[in-house]
């Protein structure tokens, strides 16, 4: 599995995995059981705002299983993770969550929330296993929050790392399209005609 930053080209994959979501899923991501055409407005303020908001993408296999998203709330962040139902239970939205975590402590964010409905014992676990405590109960909602530490050294060195592997990752992936479509046969006829 791979967790990578994603930017506004990803959009319209996170879009579809919102609108794929079961009415379930939908209710404990959103808390409300939100429509597909209040994804389309809450996607559309994410492009209209981008320095409020961030995108991580889980993948296996090359294919998206789930997102992460933070979007800016004030002076905090709130913190969502959402899975595809077949890759639920895997420990994605785990590591998501890590690498959330991770990134906004290099880059500034002093603290984090999750909304949750109060029946999600399971996302409430993974808040509690990353730090987040109960701030707050208001009737069918939790909210949990952590103030996050001041980066180390190591941590900007690890968050440097990632990055570089992940642009490795992306060229090596580039080359490798490029060689699968170069067709041989066509290649040496262009260099035979050009002789």
């Amino acid at each position: 599995m791979n967790i990578h930053n994603a930017d506004a080209s990803a959009l319209a994959d996170y879009a579809k995995h919102l609108k794929n979501l079961t009415t379930e899923d939908r209710y404990t991501r959103f808390c409300y059981n939100i429509k597909d055409e209040a994804i389309d407005q809450f996607i559309l303020s994410i492009l209209y705002n981008p320095n409020d908001h961030h995108l991580f993408t889980a993948e296996i296999d090359d294919a998206v299983v789930g997102f992460g998203h933070l979007a800016r709330e004030g002076n905090d962040w709130e913190l969502a993770v959402s899975i595809d139902k077949e890759h639920q239970g895997r420990g994605i939205a785990n590591h998501l969550m890590g690498r959330m975590i991770a990134w906004g402590k290099t880059r500034g964010i002093h603290s984090v929330f999750m909304h949750c409905i109060a029946q999600n014992t399971k996302i409430q676990h993974l808040a509690k296993t990353h730090g987040l405590r109960m701030v707050e109960r208001d009737g069918a909602e939790v909210t949990s929050k952590v103030d996050l530490p001041a980066p180390t050294p190591l941590d900007y060195t690890a968050d440097f790392l990632r990055e570089q592997r992940e642009l490795l990752t992306q060229m090596t992936d580039i080359q490798r399209r490029m060689w699968a479509n170069l067709n041989p046969l066509t290649y040496a006829k262009e260099h035979t005609l050009a002789q």
